[in-house]
């Protein structure tokens, strides 16, 4: 089988060269081509430097981030052991090492891929990449007077990030997204819409226990006595008190909101500050240390414009040993606005198997809230076909496999490709991401077991 190898410099997401010219999509970092790890199987290789800086264990910070992602979807990282491993799979993989370019001085991190472009296929398969960290900014970071579990969970939430680009996910136009940029939010754990693009790619996790679910943290019913008061730091310096639990963010856009922690009795040691969503999602860990009882403490909590992507009832919230010791709720109001994805109207096909040869026939309804033509990219085999369907127009398609394997699978992934993002009403916006995009995965051993 031929196969055709190009490497592609990423950085921060942006695509530099690539065979192809159409836009990216909303999760995946390859234009024209679904791209992904065999098997969800990503080996990976720490450079010397990496292993050994003295400031931060980043081993250990790698396999954290990296236990977002797989808690999640079904993708596996295997350490490279160079005495037991092939030559090939050490060349390869994903490597991790630190930069002494002082040109890079102000990039954290870029990342280059390389992936084999299948004659055969219309999903590209990785085989190598790279996550290179800056040494200016771990040296930077490690001197700045925040605790080291409060520099760490930095480290954390950048790394999660370029991970999620090794996995072939591109940037988010979701602001709510940890994939977002241009600006990046404070998030350090996945929300749904990172949760969702990589089950496009690689379908569920088998079992594991996610740590962004805020469901799995008990609240202590020995609770002890502790108020909170929201602080919110003006555009001119000032600060105000809120007096109640519910905030207008759209009113406070590019604000800052601070917790003033008013407590008797707590537990001295290691908590976290974090932040739980309207949809139970546990997106943002500060850790502290009490030395003492001293009988408060502040606390950033979150610029308004992050509160604002997701109006809703939120909570605030100390976290300690996995339960939590206090929980406040929050109410958001906001008018904070993007536009939303197209989706087809039970996207599953009907099969029909004569001889070698599988059949799969589509008749949906593709629907969009805005009304915006829809483009759908079909990814099946060797076949890749683009159509343009308007909103509550019906989408037919008919694909023959021949011979398929019982792991082949094929995606449908559907552009919307107006650009309609505004943060607020008059204002008008846009993320490092392009368009808005539903991606569909199918397996035909899933499909042929469905039909039996």
């Amino acid at each position: 089988m031929r196969c055709l190898l190009v490497t592609l410099l990423i950085f921060h997401g942006f695509i530099i060269s690539n065979l192809f010219a159409s836009k990216q999509l909303q999760y995946l970092g390859i234009n024209s081509k679904v791209s992904k790890w065999q098997k969800g199987i990503i080996p990976y290789k720490f450079g010397k430097d990496f292993d050994q800086y003295q400031d931060f264990d980043l081993k250990k910070l790698f396999l954290a981030s990296a236990k977002q992602w797989t808690a999640v979807c079904d993708v596996s990282f295997k350490p490279i052991n160079p005495a037991k491993d092939n030559n090939k799979l050490v060349k390869e993989g994903l490597h991790l090492v630190l930069t002494k370019d002082p040109k890079e001085r102000f990039s954290a991190y870029y990342m280059n891929l390389a992936y084999r472009f299948n004659l055969k296929s219309s999903i590209n398969l990785i085989y190598s990449g790279l996550i290179a960290t800056n040494r200016y900014m771990l040296n930077s970071l490690s001197l700045k007077k925040s605790s080291q579990a409060a520099k760490e969970e930095r480290i954390i939430r950048i790394l999660v990030h370029e991970i999620g680009h090794a996995l072939g996910l591109g940037h988010s136009d979701n602001p709510s997204s940890l994939m977002y940029a241009n600006p990046y939010n404070a998030f350090s754990v996945l929300t749904q819409d990172d949760i969702q693009a990589c089950q496009d790619l690689y379908g569920k996790a088998k079992s594991a226990k996610d740590p962004g679910d805020a469901r799995q943290y008990k609240l202590n019913k020995a609770a002890n006595e502790l108020s909170l008061e929201i602080l919110q730091s003006n555009n001119d310096g000032r600060w105000q008190s809120f007096l109640t639990d519910e905030i207008n963010a759209s009113q406070a856009s590019g604000e800052t909101l601070w917790g003033y922690f008013n407590y008797k009795n707590l537990p001295t040691g290691d908590l976290k500050v974090v932040l739980v969503t309207p949809g139970q999602r546990l997106v943002y860990q500060n850790p502290i240390k009490l030395e003492q009882n001293s009988g408060y403490f502040y606390n950033f909590l979150a610029s308004t414009d992050t509160f604002a992507t997701l109006p809703g009832t939120w909570h605030i919230a100390l976290l300690k040993n996995n339960e939590f010791l206090f929980k406040q709720a929050l109410k958001i109001q906001s008018d904070f606005y993007y536009n939303t994805p197209a989706k087809l109207t039970n996207p599953k096909p009907k099969i029909t198997k004569n001889n070698d040869t599988v059949s799969l026939s589509f008749d949906t309804l593709v629907t969009d809230k805005e009304g915006d033509e829809t483009i759908i990219k079909v990814f099946a085999g060797a076949q890749f076909n683009i159509y343009r369907v308007q909103a509550g127009k019906r989408f037919k398609l008919n694909i023959d496999f021949e011979s398929p394997k019982p792991e082949d699978e094929f995606f449908i992934a559907l552009t919307d490709e107006v650009d309609r993002y505004a943060r607020y009403k008059g204002e008008s916006g846009k993320s490092a991401g392009a368009g808005f995009r539903k991606v569909y995965r199918f397996v035909v051993k899933d499909l042929l077991s469905q039909e039996q």
